[in-house]
């Protein structure tokens, strides 16, 4: 959302009021408000520009505490419980500062670091001027849209989108742009966003702070500090965003040194509520493989102070093995360590069957993927590259066993066991492919079944 209009006085009926005449300037950062909920490895969680950190991260916050994690979701200055602060320009850089104030404030050292929309261009700017309070970072849906201008595919939608925005920022009212300009990021959203809707009271409330921040439009990452930038970056895109979405994208991965891309299929601008379940799998294997060294490992080479010290590359963009952050990963080829080889367990279970995850876990297998065996995100399991796929059947064997017999057809998993767990010695009976089956009596037999499908692949 675009912002320097001030909302009027009396109402939000008319628009987003006007531009302010004489702006009041400072330099001073504040302290946020934030939901803060688990322990573990520090995550910071930065909202867009409608929803603040609650509405935002409402299907994130719960899986990353369940994962050991604790999570830090921050409002942006002006949003939910946090203060608008003495300034009437607020740039994505203070906005950063705010962000590291409040980290510091709740004495956190170092924090993993996720934004969204606009709040993808605040944990960027945080990493950029403090590199030394990141562990990792993940950027979903960027919006640098001045890399667009003067790109021949991308100037007329660029053009529209300058355009629309400097009507809010001149006070229009909202009907004449809001709803355009929203549609120009993802028409969806905009529909979801249309006055009368559940989510309009929020949408009434950014319209009402964001007068004082830096435009969308506007903000444009230094270049050298992006060339130098060693944090291990996540770019996650929607694949129905729109083209220039996916552009800023990859333009992002391409300029930072140690950043992967991904596209999420079926998902839009915001693919972090509209397709949790494998966004959360993402982020959560991401983080695992970029662990704090408070748990014992080496402190990142971004981190370090000391001059000279050179960083091993990051691993490979294509890649989403991903152990749990407990057990070390693999290291890469060419870099110093001992090589210990993980096997890694994708599981597909009812919560019932959660014990399963917590014993493979202490037996020193890695699952980087715990989901209910429903829906279609399961179809993503073969860019994880698991050692094994183990699938409940329990509750809904037809659809367990239909999920079992597309995964044993995918030729990214030829040689992989899948298992599939039953209370019946016939559950595979009539399956085609390389589906095994296990009538589970006891939690710690699971254990056992893994070692024996894995001694059997090898």
């Amino acid at each position: 959302m675009p912002g320097r209009e001030r909302a009027q006085e009396g109402g939000t009926s008319g628009g987003r009021g006007t531009a302010c005449d004489n702006p009041v300037v400072s330099d001073t950062t504040v302290e946020l408000a934030a939901i803060e909920r688990g322990a573990g490895p520090a995550v910071t969680l930065i909202h867009g520009g409608v929803f603040h950190s609650g509405p935002a991260w409402a299907k994130t916050i719960g899986p990353l505490v369940q994962a050991g994690y604790r999570v830090i979701a921050v409002d942006r200055r002006g949003y939910g419980r946090s203060p608008a602060g003495g300034t009437d320009q607020i740039s994505v850089n203070l906005q950063a500062r705010d962000v590291a104030t409040t980290l510091q404030l709740r004495e956190v050292e170092a924090s993993h670091v996720a934004g969204v929309s606009y709040g993808a261009l605040v944990a960027l700017e945080l990493a950029l001027a403090r590199p030394e309070l990141v562990l990792s970072l993940t950027l979903v849906e960027p919006t640098i849209f001045s890399w667009l201008k003067g790109d021949p595919d991308y100037e007329p939608w660029i053009h529209r989108f300058t355009e629309l925005e400097s009507l809010g920022i001149a006070g229009t009212p909202h009907h004449v742009w809001l709803e355009p300009w929203l549609s120009l990021i993802d028409p969806a959203m905009a529909r979801s966003l249309r006055p009368g809707s559940p989510a309009w009271p929020l949408v009434e409330r950014a319209l009402a702070c964001q007068w004082r921040e830096e435009p969308v439009s506007s903000y444009r990452p230094d270049e050298d500090q992006l060339d130098a930038l060693a944090v291990p970056t996540l770019i996650v895109n929607g694949a129905d965003s729109e083209p220039a979405l996916r552009e800023v994208g990859e333009l992002l991965a391409e300029r930072l040194p140690s950043a992967q891309h991904v596209e999420m299929a079926g998902a839009g601008h915001q693919l972090h509520a509209q397709s949790a379940g494998a966004f959360n799998q993402l982020l959560e294997a991401f983080l695992a493989r970029n662990p704090a060294d408070s748990a014992g490992l080496e402190v990142p080479a971004h981190r370090r102070r000391a001059g000279g010290v050179r960083q091993a590359p990051h691993p490979a963009i294509s890649s989403l093995r991903s152990p749990d952050a407990s057990i070390p990963a693999r290291p890469q080829a060419g870099t110093e360590g001992p090589v210990t080889m993980i096997s890694k367990i994708a599981v597909l279970c009812w919560e019932e069957s959660r014990p399963w995850v917590s014993a493979l876990r202490q037996n020193g297998y890695s699952v980087p993927w715990v989901e209910e065996p429903k829906g279609d995100s399961y179809k993503q399991i073969p860019r994880l590259e698991p050692d094994l796929v183990l699938i409940d059947l329990t509750r809904l064997p037809d659809q367990g066993k239909a999920m079992a017999v597309t995964l044993a057809g995918n030729d990214a998993l030829s040689g992989i066991p899948i298992v599939v767990v039953s209370e019946k010695d016939s559950a595979t009976r009539g399956l085609k492919g390389k589906v095994e089956n296990l009538v589970l009596t006891n939690p710690s037999d699971i254990v056992t079944a893994v070692k024996s499908a894995l001694s059997g692949k090898d």
